[in-house]
C-alpha cells in the first residue's frame, strides 16, 4: 500500500527494504536505494495538491535536529506574521529571498554573507 500511494502521489517507483509502524497515524519507511529516498524528498510537495488527505513525508532527524528546526518553524511564524515571505529548509530558511542559515556552535539562526 505504501509504495502504491508513493508512485501515485509523488510519481516515484521505490523499493522498500522494511516498513514499521511507529504510532496511530505514523510510518517509518527504511528504503532500499538512497537515491529513491532522496527523490521522495524532492518531491513530497506534491502532496501539497492531494485533496482530503494529510500525507506528510519528513526525513529521520535527531532530537537535536527537530529543536533546531522547531525553532526555525517558530521564526518562520513570527515573520509571516509579519507580513514576511518565508520558506523553511533544512538547517536553512529564506526570507523575502535573504537566505539564513542555521548556525551549530551558536545554536541560532543567521544571515549568510554575500559570496564575493
Amino acid at each position: 500500500m505504501t509504495k502504491r500511494i508513493i508512485k501515485q502521489y509523488i510519481g516515484v517507483e521505490v523499493k522498500i527494504k522494511s516498513a514499521a509502524k511507529i504510532g496511530h497515524k505514523t510510518c517509518l519507511l527504511e528504503l532500499e536505494d538512497q537515491g529513491d529516498k532522496e527523490e521522495i524528498l524532492r518531491n513530497k510537495f506534491k502532496l501539497k495538491n492531494v485533496r482530503n488527505e494529510r500525507i506528510y513525508i519528513n526525513d529521520e532527524l535527531t532530537r537535536n535536529e527537530r529543536e533546531q528546526q522547531r525553532q526555525m518553524r517558530k521564526i518562520a511564524k513570527q515573520e509571516r506574521g509579519k507580513g514576511n515571505t518565508v520558506k523553511i529548509g533544512y538547517r536553512k530558511q529564506t526570507i523575502n529571498g535573504e537566505i539564513w542559515r542555521w548556525n551549530r556552535d551558536k545554536e541560532i539562526i543567521e544571515k549568510e554573507r554575500a559570496k564575493n
